[in-house]
C-alpha cells in the first residue's frame, strides 16, 4: 500500500494550492504598500492654526493686526490643536495675558468685555474690591502668587488693642493679602474697601507700615496681633510654627 506524505487533495491539485498562496502574498503586500502610502499622506497633511504675532495684554480687545497664521500638521497634541480662522478671534477680548507666538485657543478670549478691571498677567480685580499700592521695600523678591502680612510698628497703645504694657510695639494688623500685580518695585494688593481705608487712615496717622512675604497656603494669623517687646516670650520663640 503506497502512503501519501501529504493529503490527497494537495497532491492531486499542487498548483491550486500555490496559486492560492501567491494571490494571498500579493494580497498583502498590496495592503501594505497601501497603507503606507496612506499614512505618508495624512502624515503631511496640514491645517491653519491662528497665532500671536505680538503681545495682548489681559482684557483688551484683538484686533486683525495681532493675529497670524501658521500650517501644523493634521495629526499633532492636542495640546497644539487651536482655531483656524483668523476672522474669528478678532473683535474678541482676551481673556488672560497673550504672548508672542502664542496658539489661540478658544477659551483665551470671550465675545463680550471683561466685567472686572485685568492686570497684565491676566489677574481681574474681585467684584467690591479695590487695589492698595504697597511698596515692597524690604520684603524682597516676590510673585503674584504670594500672599503679603501687612502690620505696622508705634508707641500709641490706642492704635492696636492687646497688651496695656507702654512703651513700642509691633502690630500685625492684615494677614494673607492677594498680590494682584508687581511693577517697578510696588505690589498692587487686592483688598476690601476698609482694609484700604484702614491702611489710609494708619498712614495718615504718620505710622509706617511694614510687610512681610507670605506662602498662598500658608495659615492666615489673627488681625491687629500685637507684640511689645517688654512681652516676648521665650518658649513662644522657641515652639515650632505649627505648634504656636
Amino acid at each position: 500500500m503506497t502512503t501519501f506524505p501529504q493529503p490527497i487533495s494537495q497532491a492531486l491539485n499542487p498548483r491550486r494550492s500555490s496559486a492560492l498562496g501567491s494571490a494571498l502574498l500579493i494580497i498583502g503586500i498590496i495592503v501594505a504598500l497601501a497603507a503606507a502610502i496612506y499614512g505618508f499622506i495624512e502624515g503631511r497633511r496640514t491645517e491653519p492654526v491662528v497665532i500671536a504675532l505680538r503681545s495682548v495684554p489681559a482684557g483688551q480687545q484683538l484686533v486683525a493686526e495681532d493675529l497670524g497664521v501658521i500650517e501644523l500638521p493634521l495629526h499633532r497634541p492636542a495640546q497644539l490643536n487651536g482655531v483656524a480662522d483668523p476672522n474669528v478671534l478678532v473683535g474678541q477680548w482676551a481673556t488672560g495675558s497673550i504672548r508672542p507666538d502664542d496658539l489661540l485657543r478658544a477659551e483665551l478670549v470671550r465675545d463680550t468685555p471683561p466685567d472686572l478691571p485685568f492686570y497684565p498677567n491676566g489677574r481681574a480685580l474681585g467684584s467690591d474690591m479695590v487695589p492698595f499700592a504697597f511698596t515692597l521695600a524690604g520684603i524682597g523678591p516676590i510673585t503674584d502668587r504670594d500672599r503679603i502680612n501687612i502690620g505696622f510698628s508705634a508707641d500709641d497703645p490706642a492704635l492696636c488693642p492687646g497688651s496695656t504694657a507702654r512703651g513700642a510695639f509691633a502690630c500685625r494688623l492684615l494677614t494673607r493679602i492677594p498680590v494682584l500685580y508687581i511693577a517697578d518695585e510696588i505690589a498692587y494688593l487686592e483688598l476690601t474697601t476698609y482694609q484700604a481705608q484702614a491702611l489710609r487712615a494708619i498712614q495718615a496717622a504718620g505710622v509706617q507700615l511694614w510687610g512681610e512675604r507670605y506662602g498662598a497656603a500658608s495659615a492666615a494669623i489673627p488681625a491687629l496681633d500685637r507684640l511689645d517687646a517688654t512681652a516676648l516670650d521665650a518658649a513662644l520663640l522657641q515652639q515650632p510654627a505649627g505648634e504656636r
